[in-house]
């Protein structure tokens, strides 16, 4: 039992480490939307909160989960973080369009940019010197 102690604390260190990192933006996101949208009900926050701010709402479960989770190891989170793109999508379209280019399609594409030299000569210099596995995984700048 002495030899187990230590691993023990350890493991709840890191674990109240990854809860900590896990509650942020849901906090941010309940603090943001109680000060922007005071006239929101409790409900309409709570739902907000654990579909669209931070992680998808992983813990919410469909009748088949025993099935496709085990074939497919964390499917649940990945399906759920698509059906959230889905009821954002479906609210208003044009804003989720809008910031899925923002964010993810207009960055790749400056980088794509860079990489054959259309800006400039210097950009076209850092991006042969990234690896490929850091220019598919993230933005080089």
């Amino acid at each position: 039992k002495k030899y187990y102690f230590p691993f023990g604390k350890m493991f709840t260190y890191y674990t109240n480490i990854g809860r900590a990192f896990e509650r942020t933006p849901k906090i941010g996101g309940m603090l943001y939307l109680k000060e922007k949208f005071p006239d929101m009900t409790t409900e309409e926050i709570g739902h907000l909160v654990r579909v669209r701010s931070g992680s998808p709402d992983f813990i919410r479960l469909g009748r088949g989960y025993p099935i496709y989770n085990n074939l497919l190891l964390f499917s649940n989170a990945a399906k759920e973080g698509y059906r959230g793109d889905y009821e954002s999508f479906s609210e208003n379209k044009a804003e989720f369009l809008w910031k899925q280019a923002k964010y993810t399609y207009i960055p790749k594409l400056l980088v794509m940019a860079a990489g054959i030299g259309l800006l400039g000569s210097q950009q076209k210099a850092i991006m042969e010197g990234a690896s490929e596995y850091d220019k598919t995984n993230y933005f080089v700048i």
